[in-house]
């Protein structure tokens, strides 16, 4: 759960020095340009209209009702955030660069103001990485950025770093990778994992449950998040890991469930 997109961001960056040098911003910027491109295109579900865009920026951020938050008319103004994340990871490769860069820096201003102290106060762990690619941002816009030049995707070392950054993330859509090093970010696909409070002492009264077939389950995303100040992402491998080291310290095996979008008892199934 310590694997967060930004360290995946760090030891990318430091594999690109090791095997290419000589094109190290070009091959920064694929990977900044990447990160906002499939950042993006994992946003185009209704989860994120609705849980993301919706509930946690308008509702609880930002205080707007849920009348008009939940309209069909704001719900829909919500996927222009994910097309302008897009435009401007593809925008940085063009003339049009300088405007690519300020949309970029523009969202992650936005972001920390609704994620940081002045906002819900949320996921702090992610207010140095925002800050962080904000600073690449300026860096990029002081100096002229590197046009795109395919061949320097097509030699053995340049193959590598395409197949990391370009190829491996596409199987996060459908599940078979990691979504932090799929640059799935905020996309409102989530599945949390409840497990019965049986073996659970909750100290902690914030840590969210639910009720479910006559059984008090706690959820395992919140309790980490609580605890750890780290979120327990929904990937099958590291669910059913948690689930083996758990069971090893509970004798009692208590049964776990997992809950989808939109999520409600129908989508609530055991896991």
């Amino acid at each position: 759960m310590r694997w967060q997109p930004t360290l995946f961001q760090f030891m990318m960056t430091l594999l690109i020095f090791i095997l290419k040098p000589r094109s190290f911003k070009f091959y920064v910027m694929l990977l900044l340009s990447a990160t906002y491109v499939f950042s993006g295109l994992h946003k185009f579900n209704l989860g994120f209209s609705n849980f993301v865009w919706a509930k946690f920026f308008l509702v609880d951020t930002m205080g707007v009702s849920t009348e008009i938050a939940y309209s069909r008319v704001v719900k829909a103004l919500g996927f222009l955030l994910p097309v302008l994340e897009i435009v401007g990871g593809i925008l940085i490769w063009t003339r049009f660069q300088t405007r690519g860069w300020i949309l970029l820096i523009s969202m992650h201003v936005l972001l920390l103001l609704a994620l940081g102290p002045f906002g819900s106060n949320y996921n702090s762990i992610v207010w140095p990485w925002n800050m962080m690619m904000i600073l690449l941002a300026f860096l990029f816009l002081k100096q002229e950025s590197p046009s795109f030049n395919k061949q320097l995707l097509f030699n053995s070392r340049g193959v590598i770093l395409s197949i990391i950054i370009g190829v491996l993330p596409i199987l996060g859509f459908i599940g078979k990778y990691p979504p932090q090093f799929s640059f799935d970010l905020y996309s409102g696909k989530m599945s949390y994992l409840y497990v019965d409070t049986s073996c659970v002492k909750i100290i902690n009264t914030d840590v969210k449950t639910i009720d479910f077939e006559q059984k008090l389950y706690l959820s395992v995303f919140n309790w980490s998040m609580q605890e750890l100040n780290v979120p327990v992402y929904s990937y099958a491998p590291l669910l059913n890991n948690f689930k083996l080291h758990y069971n090893q310290n509970c004798k009692e095996s208590p049964p776990f469930i997992i809950r989808r979008y939109p999520y409600n008892t129908e989508t609530t199934v055991p896991f």
